[in-house]
């Protein structure tokens, strides 16, 4: 069992980091939020023991120091609110990305209630991002002394988008392998 938790850790992290190569703990950086750094240097130390039970503890360090960096920016916004709601889309990704590792560790540990909570909370932070939109926002210009013409921005979601897919589908994926579906319900779509 401890064999697989490694395995499991070792590719939750590498998906949890973009899909990264291995990186010594001195190259990890987040210029969003900082102060996520030590507690993701110590998952990656806890992530080459065998103790499942240090992984989660770590783990969840990792989104608490994401959920801060969401609430600094929710509360404490910059004077730029379209880069402050795409940092908060970045937190919020981040929380759903760790959060399925914490399930993978707790699902190792014989903790399916957990697992199964955490991927639902995992879900739950990543569909704000998949959801939402930018404002629309109206260019006017002219060219070469030309009528002024209009067009809205092509924009049409977060740049975080794709990752929150990949997450809610991950999450999806874990949470069907620790509370299937009652017989006769029907399975849910990611």
């Amino acid at each position: 069992m401890m064999t697989d938790v490694r395995f499991a850790l070792a590719c939750t992290l590498a998906f949890a980091l973009g899909g990264a190569p291995a990186r010594a703990a001195e190259a990890i950086a987040d210029p969003i939020c900082p102060s996520a750094v030590p507690r993701l240097v110590a998952l990656e130390d806890a992530g080459r023991s065998s103790d499942a039970k240090n992984m989660e503890k770590a783990a969840h360090a990792v989104v608490d120091a994401y959920t801060a960096c969401y609430n600094n920016q929710k509360f404490n916004g910059r004077a730029n609110p379209a880069l402050q709601q795409e940092w908060m889309n970045y937190d919020q990704t981040r929380i759903g990305q760790y959060l399925v590792i914490v399930g993978r560790t707790q699902a190792a540990q014989g903790k399916t209630a957990e697992a199964a909570a955490s991927y639902k909370d995992a879900q739950s932070h990543v569909l704000d991002v998949i959801g939402w939109a930018p404002m629309a926002q109206t260019i006017h210009g002219s060219s070469s002394g030309s009528a002024n013409s209009e067009r809205t921005s092509d924009k049409n979601h977060s740049r975080w988008y794709e990752t929150a897919v990949a997450v809610r589908d991950a999450a999806s994926e874990e949470l069907a392998k620790v509370a299937p579906a009652a017989p006769g319900q029907p399975t849910p779509k990611p």
